[in-house]
C-alpha cells in the first residue's frame, strides 16, 4: 500500500527537486561512484517539489516497498526538467 500526500505551493524555481529516503545498507565492496553501491537500499519515501506542488509518496508495510519503487520510476519521466537532488548520485543509484 502507498500513502500519497499533495500540497499546492507557490514558488519561483523551474524544474523539480526530488528526494528519496531508504532502508538497508550500502554495498561497500564497490567504489562510491559505482551504482552497485546502492543495490541493497530500498526506497521507503519518494518526494518531489515543483514550483506548484509538493508530493510525498510513502510505502506502508512490506507490500508498499516494491510498489513505491515502481511508482517513482513511473513518475520520473513526467517531472518538469531540470531535475535537482540534494544527493543526485544517491538518487540515481537507488532508482
Amino acid at each position: 500500500m502507498l500513502i500519497f500526500h499533495n500540497e499546492n505551493i507557490n514558488s519561483k524555481f523551474n524544474g523539480t527537486i526530488i528526494d528519496i529516503e531508504t532502508i538497508g545498507g550500502f554495498c561497500r565492496e564497490h567504489e562510491d561512484d559505482d551504482s552497485r553501491t546502492y543495490s541493497k537500499l530500498i526506497p521507503t519515501i519518494f518526494g518531489y517539489v515543483t514550483k506548484d506542488e509538493l508530493n510525498i509518496i510513502c510505502a506502508k508495510g512490506k507490500s508498499g516497498l516494491e510498489k513505491l519503487e515502481q511508482e517513482a520510476i513511473k513518475i520520473l519521466p513526467s517531472l518538469k526538467r531540470p531535475i535537482y537532488a540534494f544527493q543526485s548520485r544517491f538518487e540515481r543509484g537507488v532508482l
